[in-house]
């Protein structure tokens, strides 16, 4: 019997370490989040299908969470009257947001998601422009 990885064994190792390289370029600085986004676009669409459910779903909630600190605003600020919402949100790293309520002299945070959920990058970033859209709905403007 020969100790010589399978097809399925070296496909699955050389996608890790493609995943752990195009993630490790970015941290380091040596690439920009819109080039890491297209790599694992890629390497999704190279792999998909032909390595394990766990490493697909690595890639993607890499890709989503690039796609995250790519598209997503940092800072959206909507007012309403003398009500000021303001909804920050971290790095890609830590999936947070809270919303600030300014108004009256008075000064009102809610986090906008539970730091105890188990959120998806997408379910995440889904949240925040529900309440965003919400928010909207109740007749708050988003400010330039």
């Amino acid at each position: 019997m020969s100790d010589l990885p399978t097809i399925e064994e070296e496909l699955e190792r050389k996608a890790t370490e493609t995943l752990a390289g195009v993630l490790q370029r970015l941290s380091s600085g040596e690439t920009s989040a819109e080039v890491v986004r297209a790599s694992l676009q890629a390497l999704w669409d190279a792999v998909s299908g032909l390595v394990s459910k766990e490493l697909m779903d690595m890639i993607a909630e890499s890709r989503d969470a690039i796609r995250f600190k790519v598209d997503t605003p940092r800072r959206t600020l909507l007012e309403k009257g003398a009500v000021l919402a303001v909804i920050d949100l971290p790095e890609f790293d830590r999936i947070s947001a809270s919303i600030y309520f300014a108004g009256k002299g008075k000064l009102r945070a809610e986090s906008l998601i539970d730091g105890s959920l188990d959120l998806t990058v997408k379910e995440a970033v889904f949240k925040i422009d529900e309440t965003i859209a919400r928010l909207k709905g109740l007749g708050f403007e988003e400010m330039e």
